[in-house]
């Protein structure tokens, strides 16, 4: 057995549909878990469905190659 190296995190769906239908979704992470990230780890959101489409969020640590600066992206 090994662990994965990513986790399924839950997210907030809010959908509205005034003045146009649009949502918001919420993916929370703790600064220590952002920090845990550094340098090149990932963490999933769990599916979540808009429109008929399935999507997921994935929060991670990059480097830039060209500056060799890390960056958080999600």
């Amino acid at each position: 057995f090994s662990e994965r190296a990513y986790k399924y995190r839950p997210v907030k769906v809010v959908e509205f549909t005034m003045p146009y239908q649009q949502c918001i979704v919420f993916l929370d992470l703790k600064r220590v878990e952002c920090a845990g990230l550094f340098p090149s780890g990932r963490v999933y959101s769990q599916a979540f469905h808009l429109g008929g489409q399935g999507f997921f969020l994935s929060a991670h640590c990059n480097m830039d190659q060209h500056s060799a600066f890390h960056c958080f992206g999600l």
